[in-house]
């Protein structure tokens, strides 16, 4: 997927904490205290994302 699906606004209001930063970026649960690593291309931030290939793994859902 090579499209923005990331929105910083809604991750922010729904508890998490978005830092973009020349010395690491991150986006962090408030809550449970889990980061995910942000990577910068030098055009733009990406995060990396595992998905099963048989579709069992339902820890990742989409909002709505």
């Amino acid at each position: 997927v090579n499209q923005p699906l990331l929105a910083v606004r809604g991750m922010v209001g729904t508890g998490h904490r978005v830092v973009f930063d020349s010395e690491g970026s991150y986006i962090e649960d408030k809550v449970s205290g889990e980061y995910m690593t942000l990577h910068d291309d030098g055009k733009m931030y990406t995060l990396r994302l595992w998905a099963s290939k048989d579709g069992k793994d339902t820890s990742f859902r989409r909002p709505g």
